[in-house]
């Protein structure tokens, strides 16, 4: 039986095949076969091979399931209703800017973390990318736009290309950020807009047009 998450490329999914518990990746356009005669308790995880998404609410809850709406002929859907964050959102933004990293920045094979992405968050921050745990956290008002969570992530990408440093070195002194924390910050707004193909950066009530 195939099932397709609509490109959701990548993405974990999980069904009961002839009693087997069978666990797959989805393939480009999002599609999964599932042997055998009788395939029950299709599931799907906001999960790829390099980032997992949970949900902030519950501190946090494990990756989210859906369900596909026709066992016959199963779409899986991801949506944000019951969730904080808009996670689903993020995860396909997540996952299609590091295949973009890959096919348009970096000729050679990616270094890049495997990252646990928590959306959802009350904080002061649009987002904040934590390189000791390997977590970005995602302010909740920024659940329907991708420029903070690619935003971060290019911040891992930087920190992981430098062998585990920022531009701005350490110790994180005032001198280090003037000189050196530019760039970081830089490359974190100009990767996400490039990916996009679009030179305004958004956040939830306002707008950063960086061809100004």
């Amino acid at each position: 039986m195939e099932a397709s998450s609509r490109a959701f490329f990548d993405t974990r999914v999980f069904a009961i095949c002839d009693g087997d518990s069978i666990e797959a990746f989805t393939d480009i356009q999002g599609d999964v076969n599932f042997p055998g005669e009788s395939v029950l308790n299709i599931k799907a995880f906001l999960e790829s091979s390099m980032v997992t998404i949970f949900d902030g609410s519950s501190n946090p809850a494990m990756q989210l399931i859906k369900n596909p709406s026709d066992p016959l002929n199963p779409i899986i859907i991801f949506d944000y209703y019951g969730y904080i964050g808009n996670p689903s959102n993020q995860y396909y933004h997540s996952v299609k800017y590091i295949d973009w990293l890959c096919e348009s920045v970096f000729s050679a094979p990616l270094q890049y973390p495997r990252l646990d992405i928590i959306t959802g968050c009350t904080m002061p921050e649009q987002g904040k990318y934590f390189p000791g745990d390997s977590v970005i956290k995602i302010n909740h008002e920024t659940g329907m736009f991708c420029s903070s969570i690619c935003h971060e992530m290019t911040h891992a990408l930087v920190y992981n290309q430098l062998d585990l440093n920022f531009f701005s070195p350490f110790p994180p002194n005032l001198q280090n950020e003037i000189l050196y924390g530019g760039m970081d910050e830089a490359f974190s707004f100009y990767y996400p807009c490039a990916y996009r193909d679009d030179a305004t950066y958004r956040y939830p009530t306002l707008t950063i047009e960086l061809a100004d």
